[in-house]
């Protein structure tokens, strides 16, 4: 865990707040919990509650070819349990790393085939959650949807596979307008889980 920056912020009603950015590179796959950190300001002694997490090893990726420029999308879904009871509720993790030189300007929503199971409408990666990583010396752009998923009867249950359109900013040349800034739909097919 490397110190980034401090950033100080002021709101409208002119309180000042600190905030302390640190750069997390895990070393292996597992679970781990950062402690709790504590600090005083004002007089006041702050405690954050422990952190946990987990980091996946990079094999449980799947890799998806996108047509363009040889680059390769790499796509995994987590659910949080892999057996249900009929009815049972369980939250859906899907993680789509594109290849930062690909210039995405938009992310779609995946559409999957459900049989024997139900699942929420994904929502939406917020622009501001999107995240930054290297997988294999390569710059990638990290996106996170979610989703709930239940089962309904006894018996094996398919989530997938899922279609999902991510739309990628390319510049091209048009014989009679010159270059030009356009923006082309990449369409992929998330397998099944």
């Amino acid at each position: 865990m490397n110190f980034v920056r401090a950033v100080t912020q002021i709101d409208l009603q002119r309180k000042i707040t600190q905030v302390f950015l640190y750069r997390l590179t895990p070393a292996k796959a597992g679970k781990f919990t950062i402690p709790s950190v504590t600090m005083s300001s004002g007089g006041k002694t702050l405690t954050s509650p422990p952190l946990t997490f987990e980091v996946h090893d990079v094999s449980e990726l799947i890799p998806i070819p996108t047509g363009i420029s040889g680059h390769t999308v790499l796509a995994g879904m987590f659910p949080a349990k892999t057996t249900l009871y009929p009815g049972e509720q369980c939250p859906l993790i899907l993680k789509i790393y594109a290849p930062q030189r690909m210039h995405l300007s938009g992310w779609g929503m995946p559409d999957p085939i459900k049989k024997n199971c139900l699942a929420w409408r994904f929502s939406l990666p917020p622009l501001h959650e999107l995240s930054q990583v290297h997988i294999n010396g390569i710059a990638h752009v990290a996106s996170r949807y979610s989703s709930t998923l239940s089962g309904i009867s006894p018996g094996p249950a398919t989530f997938g596979p899922s279609k999902l359109r991510l739309i990628v900013r390319q510049r091209i040349i048009d014989p009679r307008l010159g270059s030009r800034i356009t923006d082309t739909p990449v369409p992929l097919t998330l397998p099944a889980l």
